[in-house]
């Protein structure tokens, strides 16, 4: 994803990570105390990114033939919050 849309809600932009970088600009610097916040929620913002990119990879229609019958879920990983889909 692109920077300039990580901070959009809606069709706002809103800076709570870093300044709006400059289009040229190869690097952001976060504001103060989101580095310490972004560690401390660590655990749940990579459990959350695993889990939505399982489910994008898993909806992914060409990847049915191979994954299809390795995974099974009883319903979308996402209706059944805090499981897992589980390899058989």
């Amino acid at each position: 994803m692109p920077l300039g849309k990580l901070q959009r809600v809606g069709h706002e932009d809103v800076c709570f990570l870093y300044e709006k970088p400059c289009p040229k600009a190869n690097h952001i610097t976060l504001l103060p105390g989101v580095a310490c916040h972004l560690r401390e929620r660590a655990p749940l913002i990579r459990r959350l990114a695993q889990t939505e990119w399982l489910r994008f990879v898993l909806s992914l229609e060409q990847n049915q033939p191979v994954l299809a019958p390795r995974w099974a879920c009883q319903s979308s990983c996402s209706a059944q919050a805090g499981r897992r889909c589980r390899p058989r």
